[in-house]
């Protein structure tokens, strides 16, 4: 059927002559208000139906993403050996799931938006609604109006999903290396297990494997251990252009968390007394959540078990995780002078 300039209607010419006769008398019985009305009423609902088909599929594609991320994480972590060697990996999954569940839920949203176009659109059927349209289809009282963004929002969920997956791409990429590194450092002779640095005795064998790390990334040691009446920093170091002062307090411990008195001490020697730039405790133990807090207020970088670990055993880099304290002014100098 369709509706030529003059107004005139024209029915579709279905094969059987009885079914043509019948639309035709149907057709002239009704008027052209209403057969207009009829035309834009059903190109409002194939539209609000496709619109849901595409908000369908795009709810069913970001849904089984996050399922097959689930289920990557639960295999890495069903075996002790992958879970720091894939530590980045897990990571870096649940940073996308946190992306893509929100791309779902606009999604579902847009979903349940265009399934009540249709349900309003379908409890109109049979009811005479030609007031709605003009000549123009157009007409404020549509439910269909609603929808009327529905391309610009799906080409948006399109680009940030293409943009996701490419970041992804990149990302495997990276932790396919990284873990690679990480397999083959455990198995050379430099790894140091967790349990053979908890078996150490704390000054000065411990602290000594401590300063090896700083040593290994390339950072001159001025100190290598702590001594009686050592203000609070077992090590000291300099970064590998000697422009910033690494200060490192070592805490090995077997059972009791390292507390925010610990913070206190350190904080009151390691910036004046010491003159860090940057400053750190080590621990083979972890840190209670009161630490954590003080810490991030006070610029103090926390490496706990499982980063020491990480860096001991797995060779990652002790000073990649040390960030500048917030007292820059000297190490802003200094850099200006190198």
């Amino acid at each position: 059927m369709k509706i030529n300039s003059g107004d005139a209607v024209q029915p579709y010419k279905y094969p059987d002559r009885h079914m043509r006769r019948t639309i035709g008398r149907w057709i002239g019985e009704t008027t052209p208000d209403q057969l207009r009305s009829l035309l834009y009423w059903s190109l409002e609902g194939r539209y609000a139906e496709e619109a849901a088909s595409e908000w369908t599929t795009w709810v069913e594609e970001i849904s089984e993403w996050i399922r097959l991320n689930a289920e990557a994480r639960a295999t890495w972590k069903s075996d002790p050996d992958l879970v720091p060697i894939l530590a980045d990996a897990v990571a870096s999954t649940e940073r996308c799931d946190a992306v893509l569940r929100r791309e779902l839920n606009f999604c579902r949203r847009q979903l349940a938006l265009c399934q009540g176009v249709l349900d309003e659109l379908r409890g109109e059927l049979g009811r005479v609604f030609e007031a709605r349209y003009d000549r123009d289809g157009q007409g404020e009282a549509s439910p269909a109006l609603r929808l009327a963004h529905q391309d610009f929002y799906m080409h948006g969920v399109s680009r940030r999903y293409q943009a996701l997956s490419d970041q992804i791409d990149e990302d495997v990429v990276r932790l396919r290396e990284a873990r690679d590194r990480r397999w083959r450092y455990r198995k050379s002779e430099q790894s140091i297990p967790l349990a053979r640095l908890d078996a150490m005795p704390p000054s000065p064998d411990f602290e000594i494997e401590i300063s090896k790390l700083l040593r290994r990334d390339g950072c001159p040691i001025e100190r290598e251990h702590g001594f009686p009446g050592d203000k609070n920093a077992d090590v000291i170091a300099l970064t590998p252009e000697r422009c910033l002062r690494i200060v490192v307090q070592v805490k090995q411990r077997s059972t009791k968390h390292i507390e925010e008195r610990t913070l206190w001490e350190l904080n009151g020697t390691a910036w004046d007394i010491h003159r860090g730039d940057i400053v750190a405790l080590v621990t083979n133990h972890h840190f209670s959540d009161e630490a954590r807090k003080f810490a991030k207020r006070l610029g103090i970088n926390l490496i706990d078990r499982d980063a020491l670990e990480m860096c001991a055993t797995y060779g990652e880099s002790l000073l990649g995780m040390l960030e500048v304290g917030p007292r820059r002014d000297r190490a802003s100098a200094a850099l200006s002078a190198a």
